[in-house]
């Protein structure tokens, strides 16, 4: 590659982002920042989870980071990952806002910056708003779906930078093609084996049902813990918005045009969704196409 890079992911909250980026962070020449702008804006931790729950005082490879200038945000911790030979970069901050002051203050200057547009089937992204505000409705929800994966699309296409449209539903149900995808637009050979990201350490700030696969001892404090724990360090699609009781409500949402309009420019509409699931549900008892290929849980390697 001619010059260092950053994959920058856009998406909405309950998207699959974190998972993304450990995926895309499991390659031997990237890593991932998890979502970069805390670590310049507070709120919540900051720190290195990983390092933190392995008894160390500080991250023995970001330690100082939150005392570097903000236009050093992207080349400071290509300084310290430069020695284990990693070239690209993942910032899963999500937000455009970030993505414009990380450009107006300098930080991307000499950088390959390359955007990635990450969305989720509106049926599982309304399910798991659902499920930590029951008060909030379907139409409201599916509306800010809409709006929100609208914006986003303009404000890239405004910024005019790369840009690559991927689902995390087909990524999961169908990986190869999308696999293929990523490492046209990436220029690093992504194979399913990335799937296992745990076999990686990632220094990133993580606390939701991703990110306990990476943690010592399966820490954890997302609301559905249990849920993960079951499929810990195993590849696997969230699909549970299919086994709710009010699925007829669900069933509806297929029904949005504009909806689909959407899902479609990022590689299928609800019909390529529901055909995947349909085959994904019907092997194996649903086991995901990285168990297929042979993955397996086993214990994360010490880099």
């Amino acid at each position: 590659m001619a010059k260092n890079q950053i994959l920058y992911i856009v998406s909405n909250l309950f998207s699959g982002s974190t998972w993304l980026s450990y995926v895309l962070g499991s390659h031997p020449q990237a890593a991932t920042l998890g979502e970069h702008h805390r670590r310049f804006e507070g709120g919540r931790e900051t720190d290195c989870r990983y390092c933190r729950l392995s008894g160390l005082p500080q991250c023995e490879v970001l330690h100082g980071i939150d005392q570097a200038p903000i236009a050093e945000a992207y080349r400071f911790p290509l300084k310290r990952f430069s020695s284990q030979g990693v070239t690209t970069l993942v910032d899963n901050s999500k937000k455009i806002s970030w993505l414009r002051q990380m450009l107006d203050s300098g930080a991307c200057e000499g950088l390959s910056l390359r955007t990635i547009h990450l969305v989720r089937d509106p049926r599982g992204w309304i399910a798991s708003c659902l499920s930590r505000d029951p008060s909030l409705s379907v139409e409201g929800l599916l509306a800010g779906w809409r709006d929100r994966v609208d914006l986003h699309q303009k404000e890239l296409a405004e910024l005019g930078l790369p840009v690559l449209n991927l689902c995390y539903d087909l990524i999961c149900l169908d990986p190869q093609p999308w696999l293929e995808s990523i490492c046209r637009f990436t220029n690093l050979s992504y194979s399913i084996e990335h799937f296992a990201y745990w076999n990686r350490i990632h220094h990133s700030m993580g606390r939701n049902g991703a990110a306990m696969n990476i943690l010592p001892d399966r820490h954890g404090k997302t609301p559905d813990r249990d849920y993960y724990l079951a499929r810990f360090r195993r590849p696997f699609h969230d699909d549970r918005w299919r086994y709710l009781p009010d699925t007829d409500v669900f069933s509806q949402i297929s029904l949005d045009a504009d909806a689909n309009r959407l899902l479609e420019a990022f590689g299928g509409g609800f019909s390529e969704i529901d055909r995947l699931l349909s085959i994904y549900a019907a092997h194996s008892s649903g086991s995901h196409p990285g168990e297929q290929e042979g993955l397996s849980p086993r214990p994360a390697l010490h880099e």
